[in-house]
């Protein structure tokens, strides 16, 4: 089962997780070709106290603003999405 976040308003992403375990997700863009590298927004994990680890892998060299891996921990699904669809 796939979660999928409504478009905030302004946001060119629509996040949707899609499983990989019962505890992992990896999180695309909807709105993008599924064969596009692009579309992997990140990925979830959660954790055994209950939170969502959430890593963001923005593209680019990793060098410049807006590009790199951050990692973010929050409390449910619903702001793991809201988190992917504010980006």
């Amino acid at each position: 089962m796939s979660l999928t976040a409504p478009r905030a308003a302004g946001s060119t992403v629509s996040p949707e997780l899609t499983p990989l375990s019962d505890h992992e997700w990896r999180v695309i863009d909807s709105s993008r070709d599924p064969d596009d590298a692009a579309s992997v927004l990140g990925f979830v994990d959660r954790m055994l106290d209950g939170q969502y680890e959430v890593i963001v892998v923005r593209p680019g060299s990793g060098r410049g603003p807006g590009s790199g891996v951050s990692r973010t921990l929050v409390t449910d699904l619903n702001e793991v999405t809201a988190l992917f669809a504010a980006e």
